[in-house]
């Protein structure tokens, strides 16, 4: 999201910002400007009069007195530490978990889920097919797989219809192990479908590329991990 239209949507500026002495009033102040369900997060930063905000995935910072703003990451060079990070994981998680769950194909773990964790993928991707391969080791060491589309070529592309379709059939979990494992997808009529709102969110949260997991803490790992790498890092040693 640009700063511009975001400004805008919230009706910001300096006299948005008169007389506003700490975060919980500006909190309070922008949430007034959102329409209803969407929320805005507002606190301190250990630099003077400056605000970071989160909203719809999105982290920036703003002056007191709403006159300066940017979009980045606010570093200590003391500590080297990257202090906006830990903002952008909870934004990005909040995102997945405010998605209903029947609006993704789940793998559920095996037993105690241990982990939770989103993978955007495309129908198209020789190494989201090589993920999806692993996806029992997966739910085995406990893990929950929400999987969501995300076809490179965007809209009307030929891996979009694709997901259309796997998304439309009786058994979408079936067509899409199908579909990932021959390249075939099923014939079926169109129905009402998530994927536009798939594209959305990866475009909020970053998404370049297939597969891309993101975790239930926000962190994301684009691109394929073997499986033992992947475990490990999820779950810890076995």
């Amino acid at each position: 999201m640009k700063l511009k239209p975001l400004f805008v949507a919230l009706g910001l500026s300096t006299m948005a910002f008169q007389a506003l002495a700490d975060a919980r009033t500006m909190q309070h102040k922008l949430q007034k400007q959102l329409p209803p369900g969407q929320s805005v997060q507002v606190k301190e930063t250990p630099v003077p009069g400056l605000y970071e905000i989160t909203l719809d995935g999105q982290v920036f910072y703003i002056s007191g007195d709403g006159r300066y703003a940017f979009q980045g990451n606010l570093i200590d060079l003391q500590t080297k530490q990257n202090l906006t990070e830990p903002a952008k994981q909870k934004a990005r998680a909040d995102l997945l978990k405010s998605l209903p769950v029947d609006k993704t194909i789940t793998y559920p773990a095996k037993g105690e889920q241990k982990r939770e964790v989103w993978v955007f993928d495309d129908l198209d991707c020789p190494y989201c097919r090589k993920l999806h391969g692993i996806f029992p080791k997966l739910q085995e060491a406990g893990v929950t797989i929400h999987v969501l589309f995300f076809p490179r070529n965007g809209l009307g592309s030929e891996s979009y219809y694709g997901a259309i379709k796997v998304w439309c059939a009786e058994d979408r979990r079936k067509a899409f192990d199908e579909a990932m494992e021959t390249g075939k997808v099923p014939d079926t009529k169109v129905c009402r479908h998530p994927i536009n709102e798939h594209l959305a969110l990866a475009q909020k949260i970053g998404v370049t590329g297939t597969p891309f997991m993101v975790l239930d803490n926000g962190e994301m790992i684009p691109g394929y991990v073997p499986p033992k790498m992947l475990i490990e890092h999820l779950v810890g040693k076995r």
